[in-house]
């Protein structure tokens, strides 16, 4: 099955989700900062009681 949606359509339909890890690296940090900048997606970074870390995308 092929996908038809334009490529706007289908970066919409994309947007959310989270993850958890021991570390967030500074290279993920600046990776969510250009990301933020360019596409206006917003990043969500939390240490939870666990000692993990959060990371979400905010949709």
């Amino acid at each position: 099955m092929v996908d038809l949606r334009s490529s706007r359509e289908a970066e919409k339909s994309a947007r959310g989700g989270a993850f958890t890890t021991v570390k967030l690296s500074e290279h993920t940090r600046t990776a969510a900062s250009l990301i933020e900048r360019f596409t206006g997606t917003c990043f969500r970074m939390s240490e939870r009681e666990d000692g993990r870390n959060l990371m979400e995308v905010i949709a």
